[in-house]
Formats: structure tokens, C-alpha cells, sequence
């Protein structure tokens, strides 16, 4: 009886996981079938916090880490601040602040089956079929390119890379209903690839780059690669990188040009070569990159605030990198705990010995929040990033705990 209820526990909790991981794909889904461009995402927020307050007050809450609650206690506490003093101009609404970071984090607050997190999201993925037409009918970009909305792109990018993790560790388990999702989620790939921007592409590559370095067998243990080999094959992918960097244009013209004489210009492509012929590959980043350094020098122990960015600057909303972000909103006050908690956690995760030990979900949330981070996204808008602090400081941190004094079975 007890292993039963620990089971409808486990599914009930990774299931709320899953849907947090899954609510912009899930958004946009229903805004297509309803015909209707208004955003659900509040009455989603609003739902996805009733169920989660459903769980913990039937099976309570215990054994919060004592570092997890100091973060969300900073960052909650930084919030408040910013709203106080610029909620008149403010770009990070309460309602978004609330669904993108606080509810992703909070939701992370014990550890979870990443097995069953992987493959409930593989299932969502399946809604999108009867609408998959419509979610992939690019907008024009440009005269040049065609790509669809990037907030698309990056709400479908989840579900894809799920069942890329899914199908390479937890295949041999898979159900109809999942196999049905692996052939879905190929096509929605197949689209990615043509319709999707260069940070979708960069996500990929670190998915499949994470798979790569650390493998387990078919009994779920850690294979060790020969560490003369590892490094060698790090030198040499280091190299590859480096002189790809150095020599990019003559590289990418190249390439650009051998897939056009094949028919083959998916968006990113094209539009990397509409910004090279206007000499501003990085698309202004750079500009944004050194307003955000400029005020974090203004206010370097405080920072400015959350979400006021763009008061001061007319070239966009935020920084567009992650670590400039940080520094930019909340000083070192802010940065270096979340940046020291993010680091030494993943180094351990990177010494995990057992699949079971979270490296699948570990994949899932980082290629889908860090490269995108460092090259677009308004941290305080990407849940899968809040997700992932908390995972590694609740599953990887060796901090004490604080025990809520509630039913110990969970």
C-alpha cells in the first residue's frame, strides 16, 4: 500500500514538472486551436499553482535545502525592490515573474523521478499534432528568409529534446504513446531546422554534446572514458572551435553557399548571411552587452534593479547574455551565489556514477535555458533556467536542510 501511494506521489509531482517545462508549448497549442492570438498563459499560471498547491498540502512539503530557500529568498526579496520603486516601467510584469521564476523554482523543491519527467513530457508533445500546420506557418522575417516567432521555436525546442534524451536512455521502455511522440517530435525537428533561429541551432548542438561526453550503460552506470583519449578529443574539438571562430565568414560562405546549390536555406543560415552582408553578425549584441557591464560598473555591488534595462537604453529590453544580465540587475549581490551554486553543482553532476541520479533532466533543462541565455533570452522570462538552479542546488548541493516537520514518505 505504501509503495502505491509513493508511486501516485512520484507521478503526481513529476507530472507538475513536466507541465512547467511544457506550459509556452502548451500555450501555444491552445492559442491555435481556439483560433484566438490572445495568451492563456495567466489562467495556465493560475491552474498550474492550484495543482501545486493540491500536492503539497496532501502529502506536505519537507527537507528544504537551506541554500534553495536563501536563493529564492534573494531573488523574491530583489523582485519586490524593483517593483516598489519602477513598477511603472518595469519590463518584468508580476504575473511573468511569477509564472517564469518564482513557480519554476518553488516547483523544484524536492527531488524527482527524471524518468518519468522525461517521458510526460514526451507525451504532452502530442497535443501539437492536430495543429502542427498551423504552429509551424512561418512569418516573414525579412524579403530574404522565412522563420517562425522565436517565442515558438523555443516553446517547441522542450519537447524535442526530450524525446531525443527519452529515445537515447529510456527507449527500450517506451509505450505506443511514446513512439507516436518520436516520429511527431522528428517532424517538429525537421521544421526546427528550417524555420528555427541560430540559438534553437546552438541548443541542439549542446544537447547532443552533453550526450556525447557522458554515457552510461545499458544498466544505467557511468562509463569512464580513458582520460588521455577524453582529453585529446577536448584538444581537438577545442581546435576545431577555435579555428571555425577565426576564420568564420570564409567558413560559413562556404557552407552556405554548397546547401544553396542543394535547395537547402533554413532560416538561421539565411539569416546569419543577411546580418554578415550588413557587417552586424551578432545582430547588436555586443552594444547591449556593453551597456549591461557599463551599469553594472555604475552599481556594481546593488545593481540596477530587475527589468529596468530598458529605461536607460533604446536598443532592446535586456542585455541578451546571462551572466551580463545578472550583474546588470543584481550586482554581486545577486550574481555570486547563483553563479557559484550553478557552477560547483554541475561540476558534481558532471562525477555522477548512476543515470537514475538526474544526468537526463540535467540535459533537458540546460539546453534549453543556458545557450539561449548567453546569447538571447530575458533571464527573468525562461523558466527552464529557474528550474535548473533548483535542481542542481536540491539534488547536487551538500548544504543542510531545513524539515518542515510533515509526512517523511515523500
Amino acid at each position: 500500500m505504501n509503495i502505491r501511494m509513493n508511486n501516485i506521489k512520484n507521478n503526481k509531482y513529476a507530472l507538475l514538472v513536466a507541465l512547467m517545462i511544457t506550459i509556452q508549448f502548451i500555450n501555444e497549442v491552445i492559442v491555435e486551436i481556439i483560433g484566438n492570438e490572445v495568451s492563456v498563459m495567466p489562467a495556465l499560471f493560475v491552474l498550474l499553482f492550484l495543482y501545486y498547491i493540491f500536492i503539497s498540502l496532501r502529502h506536505g512539503v519537507l527537507n528544504f535545502k537551506i541554500s534553495y530557500i536563501i536563493i529564492g529568498l534573494l531573488i523574491s526579496t530583489y523582485y519586490c525592490i524593483s517593483y516598489l520603486l519602477y513598477s511603472d516601467v518595469i519590463s518584468v510584469s508580476l504575473t511573468f515573474f511569477f509564472g517564469f521564476c518564482f513557480m519554476p523554482y518553488l516547483f523544484m523543491y524536492k527531488q524527482v523521478d527524471t524518468k518519468l519527467v522525461i517521458t510526460y513530457v514526451v507525451k504532452i508533445s502530442v497535443i501539437a499534432i492536430p495543429v502542427v500546420n498551423g504552429i509551424f506557418n512561418y512569418s516573414q522575417s525579412g524579403v530574404l528568409y522565412n522563420s517562425i516567432p522565436m517565442g515558438m521555436a523555443y516553446a517547441i525546442l522542450p519537447v524535442i529534446i526530450s524525446s531525443f534524451v527519452h529515445f537515447i536512455y529510456y527507449r527500450k521502455s517506451s509505450t505506443l504513446w511514446v513512439k507516436i511522440a518520436y516520429v511527431a517530435n522528428l517532424y517538429y525537428l525537421v521544421k526546427l531546422l528550417s524555420l528555427g533561429n541560430r540559438g534553437i541551432i546552438l541548443s541542439l548542438i549542446f544537447a547532443l554534446i552533453l550526450v556525447y561526453l557522458i554515457r552510461f550503460d545499458k544498466n544505467g552506470h557511468r562509463i569512464f572514458k580513458n582520460s588521455y583519449l577524453f582529453i585529446t578529443q577536448i584538444i581537438i574539438v577545442s581546435l576545431t572551435v577555435g579555428i571555425i571562430i577565426v576564420n568564420f565568414q570564409q567558413f560559413f560562405i562556404i557552407i552556405y553557399n554548397k546547401l544553396n546549390a542543394f535547395g537547402i536555406n533554413p532560416a538561421f543560415l539565411s539569416k546569419t548571411n543577411f546580418l554578415l552582408a550588413n557587417g552586424n553578425v551578432d545582430n547588436g549584441r555586443i552594444e547591449l552587452i556593453s551597456l549591461g557591464l557599463n551599469g553594472f560598473i555604475k552599481s556594481p555591488l546593488w545593481g540596477n534593479g530587475i527589468g529596468v534595462f530598458g529605461v536607460n537604453n533604446t536598443l532592446g529590453l535586456y542585455p541578451h547574455n546571462l551572466f551580463v544580465q545578472l550583474l546588470y540587475d543584481g550586482g554581486l549581490i545577486l550574481t555570486v551565489p547563483i553563479v557559484y551554486l550553478l557552477l560547483s553543482c554541475t561540476i558534481r553532476i558532471f562525477k555522477t556514477t548512476q543515470l537514475n541520479q538526474g544526468f537526463p533532466l540535467f540535459i533537458l533543462l540546460f539546453s534549453t535555458s543556458i545557450p539561449r541565455l548567453m546569447v538571447s533570452a530575458d533571464i527573468w522570462k525562461v523558466q527552464t533556467f529557474w528550474m535548473l538552479l533548483a535542481f542542481v542546488i536540491v539534488n547536487f548541493s551538500s548544504h543542510m536542510t531545513v524539515d518542515s516537520g510533515k509526512d517523511k514518505e515523500i
